[in-house]
């Protein structure tokens, strides 16, 4: 059982190949005769294409061919992609693939054609020789200017706005008339760039060979294999039909497989699509459809050779689908003791362009009730149409803005009152023995602690100490602060994966698992949980993932799922076919299967241990007389039984000097909980790099647009992130609840840095900024927009 060596520590076996440079991106492959695909895009925020003209590109040596939509249609192939609609009116819309004349790019980087050559450069140079008329269109940038009703529209959907709401709104009015105060702050958080390291990229290959790569496994060493000549289980090789096989840089492979088949009118089966190495994810590599992926993936079929596209970084920043994008007014009522009695939100959320998500992706009102016995929540959201790429998930997916609401409210609600930040969240925790315990909106949070986790983290800062210290710098004329973020966050998602774990006749455990990996060490923590169940070392666990050929459904990495879903498949999976081999260790040991135990990769006779047939033996055994395939196998898809709920508290200590708005953290201290901690290294790291993102929105980072809907943050020159050197050293420790939904009591980790980070630090400025009588600055705190609080007439 994995509990037994649960919080060890252990080496990211992903690590040699990725720090050494040995991994294999998309980007990396490069098959005989390969075309590079470049694509021309709108300069502008709003436009109709009136005319496009391909012919100047095809005329250097070297170029292919050039299609825009009429020559793509032409050809026979697809026009758009079939997507849900979130708007008003109709179930689906589609998305064309290329703008066509007649017809409107919705933002700056809507694709309006296409070159193929030989050379990368090439094709960058020849798309420029493609001759596009436009009419400007009115832009939209701003969701709080966008109407509803009348002005510019932007959609040709039949609307551009759909409101979205949830909660008891008659609830939160009584819980305001019966308030002994009742505190309000408006909200306006920007969109944000993933700025993953590496951007989209895509490799197309049709025909009926084997593909240019084949993932494998990651051994234990950390290599992956990719060699052209080694097909994975499952895989084309041997086939004599053509088919088509994508590797990308991706999130959701099967997914892909099947939007890719339905776009190019071919059965799943004739689709297989690889994810190698990927340099980050984030939500966006999994927030299909993009239109570049089925042009492509055409391309191949009809120009019958490999093609690639690799976004530039401009590229990527302008057309990967965009996170956060929220402004909000929330309400908060509070009794006399301090006990809250509701909260209410109305939002507006810039949807982008096109709508293809619902406007709770700018705020996850199913955390609005936070860590806390909320009893009555309302949230009513207005998603409207913007001149911006579409609103997407980005690591967290609305969850840290409704933790920020929340969080932001509540210290109001402390300076209102008089009460300490601390002390107030401790009057409204949910208790610890209320769990599992059902929000006031219907969910369930399956187990926690809160409390505790708070008192942790305060007990690193040494919490009254440092408000004497505080004071003190305060008495010489400097301006400290402390901020405290208390979080609670779904993790993982009620939705299928798919998992086989294989017992091979040489004693080897194989895992294939439909998550995939981006990063997160899903091949260590895979071989650690089968290690552990099998009794054997983890060398000898092969770890499989990212190919829709070793699998036939998968739902892919996002929401930190992989290992609280995707890990319970493999654990069920192991169990069964450690059920087989008891089945036939009994056999073997003339006995009955309920006189075996099963311990240290040995099944022996209960009460005579020297009666005892190790794991490799029956896997011998059981494979006698058959050919490699194991003959010790389980495979399921399945769903989970519900969410789980990880927790925390971040304490953020920062320093802030009024005269220049410059703010600096002096201390950050991280306590989270999320149950079980199959691999404490790897749940390190991912608190490490969500602080860091986190930061970068509290202090940095916004993706800007014009009037016109021009973005002015496309490059790294102008898009602020977090560096190394500005970043604090991070404080990390951990509580650990066991989660009652999952069988290792594991749940997920990687976005509580995203969604603690951002009020942790902004309640820490508002509180330095005490004296100055400042309630509340915006994301990003910019010196500018700290000084400016300071010295605002307001």
């Amino acid at each position: 059982m994995r509990d037994a060596r649960a919080g060890t520590a252990r080496s990211r076996r992903e690590d040699p190949a990725l720090l050494t440079g040995s991994a294999t991106y998309t980007d990396d492959l490069q098959p005989d005769g390969t075309l590079h695909a470049a694509f021309r895009r709108c300069p502008y925020g709003h436009a109709r294409v009136e005319r496009v003209d391909v012919e100047p590109a095809t005329e250097p040596g070297g170029v292919v061919a050039a299609f825009g939509a009429a020559e793509l249609a032409d050809a026979g192939g697809p026009t758009g992609i079939t997507t849900t609609n979130h708007l008003p009116g109709p179930d689906e819309v589609e998305r064309p693939l290329l703008v066509g004349a007649g017809e409107r790019a919705r933002f700056s980087g809507d694709p309006v054609a296409v070159v193929f050559a030989e050379d990368r450069y090439l094709a960058r140079d020849a798309i420029e020789a493609i001759d596009v008329e436009y009419e400007r269109l009115p832009a939209v940038s701003d969701p709080r200017e966008a109407p509803l009703t009348d002005g510019p529209s932007i959609s040709g959907f039949g609307t551009d706005a759909v409101e979205w709401e949830t909660g008891d709104e008659s609830a939160v009015d009584r819980a305001v008339e019966d308030a002994a105060h009742v505190v309000s702050l408006d909200f306006e958080i920007p969109r944000l760039l993933s700025a993953p390291m590496e951007t989209r990229a895509v490799l197309a290959e049709y025909g009926s060979g084997p593909p240019t790569v084949v993932r494998t496994s990651s051994s234990s060493s950390g290599a992956t294999d990719t060699a052209g000549s080694t097909a994975a289980p499952g895989s084309s090789a041997g086939r004599t039909t053509e088919r088509l096989t994508v590797t990308t840089s991706t999130q959701t492979p099967h997914q892909d497989r099947d939007r890719l088949a339905g776009t190019l009118g071919l059965p799943a089966d004739r689709v297989r699509v690889i994810a190698p190495a990927v340099g980050g994810g984030f939500g966006p590599k999994g927030a299909r459809p993009y239109p570049e992926e089925p042009v492509v993936a055409w391309a191949a079929m009809h120009l019958d050779r490999p093609v690639k596209w690799a976004a530039t970084r401009t590229e990527n920043s302008l057309t990967e689908h965009q996170g956060r994008g929220v402004d909000a007014t929330g309400r908060l009522a509070v009794a006399e003791d301090g006990s809250v009695l509701g909260l209410g939100v109305r939002g507006r959320v810039g949807i982008g362009g096109y709508p293809l998500r619902d406007p709770s992706f700018g705020i996850r009102a199913n955390l609005l009730t936070g860590a806390y016995d909320l009893p009555a929540v309302h949230c009513h959201l207005t998603g409207v149409l913007t001149n911006a790429p579409p609103l997407g998930p980005y690591r967290g997916a609305g969850r840290p803005e409704a933790v920020y609401v929340v969080e932001r409210l509540l210290d109001r609600a402390a300076a209102e009152l008089g009460i300490d930040p601390a002390d107030l969240r401790r009057r409204n925790f949910v208790p610890a023995d209320a769990f599992p315990y059902e929000t006031a909106l219907g969910f369930t949070y399956d187990s926690g602690d809160y409390e505790a986790a708070l008192d942790l983290a305060l007990e690193h800062l040494d919490y009254e100490a440092f408000r004497e210290r505080q004071a003190t710098a305060r008495a010489e004329g400097r301006h400290l602060g402390i901020g405290i973020a208390s979080f609670v966050e779904n993790t993982g998602t009620v939705q299928l994966e798919s998992g086989r774990v294989e017992l091979a006749p040489d004693g080897t455990v194989r895992a294939y698992c439909g998550t995939a990996d981006q990063g997160q060490g899903h091949a260590t923590t895979y071989a650690g949980l089968l290690a552990d169940e099998f009794g054997v070392d983890e060398a000898d666990v092969e770890v499989h993932e990212g190919d829709t050929d070793d699998l036939p459904t998968g739902t892919g990495t996002y929401a930190s799922r992989s290992v609280s879903v995707g890990g319970g498949v493999l654990v069920a999976c192991a169990r069964e076919v450690l059920e087989e081999a008891t089945r036939l260790a009994a056999d073997a040991l003339e006995v009955d299967p309920e006189d075996v135990a099963f311990e240290d990769g040995s099944f022996a006779v209960r009460g005579a241990p020297d009666r005892a047939v190790p794991l490799g033996t029956v896997a011998r055994l059981a494979n006698a007389g058959t050919d490699d395939s194991p003959a010790l196998s389980s495979e399921r898809a399945e769903e989970p039984g519900g969410l789980t709920y990880a927790f925390g508290t971040h304490v953020a200590v920062v320093g802030v000097d009024p005269e220049s708005g410059e703010v600096s953290i002096e201390r950050y201290v991280a306590v989270d909980d999320c149950g079980t901690q199959l691999e404490p290294t790897l749940v390190e790291g991912q608190v490490h790099g969500a602080v860091a993102q986190g930061l970068g929105q509290a202090l940095w980072e916004a993706a800007v647009y014009d009037e016109h809907g021009t973005m002015l943050t496309a490059s790294f020159g102008d898009y602020a992130m977090p560096r190394a050197g500005r970043l604090p050293d991070l404080e990390t420790d951990s509580t650990v609840t066991p989660s009652p939904l999952t069988p290792h009591g594991a749940k997920g980790a990687g976005e509580a840095g995203t969604i603690a980070a951002p009020p942790a630090v902004v309640n820490a400025v508002v509180d330095a900024l005490g004296p100055f009588d400042v309630e509340h600055v915006d994301v990003p705190m910019t010196p500018e927009s700290v000084w400016s609080a300071v010295n605002s007439p307001d």
